[in-house]
């Protein structure tokens, strides 16, 4: 492995995920994922919508341009998640939240 690719492996899902917490292969529309409490559920299915908008490797382009998450209310869909950032945490690592978010929403083309 190249010193580059060394140093991209913090970053790579798909290098540290248990088999489990991967996508399913083939054409699928719906993913259930069944698993007791820490076995990273939350973790797979933002990991999972991560890879879709901005690819799952380093220079991959997502497929996704904008996302919506649904639940029947606030607290189910994201609850107290959001004060502590949750997924989005793992990327803000040294820069700040305002900093990562006006990062994706240029990538996503969101511009106010």
């Amino acid at each position: 492995m190249a010193d580059e690719e060394v140093r991209a492996l913090p970053w790579i899902w798909e290098f540290w995920a248990h088999e489990h917490q991967l996508p399913p292969e083939g054409k699928w529309r719906n993913w259930v994922i069944l698993g007791g409490r820490g076995s990273g559920k939350t973790r797979a299915g933002s990991e999972w919508i991560r890879s879709q908008v901005e690819g799952s490797m380093p220079y991959d382009p997502g497929v996704a341009r904008r996302v919506a998450l649904v639940a029947q209310t606030y607290d189910q869909a994201d609850g107290d998640n959001y004060s502590r950032g949750h997924w989005i945490t793992g990327r803000a690592t040294g820069r700040s939240l305002a900093d990562v978010v006006t990062e994706i929403c240029a990538r996503s083309g969101v511009t106010e």
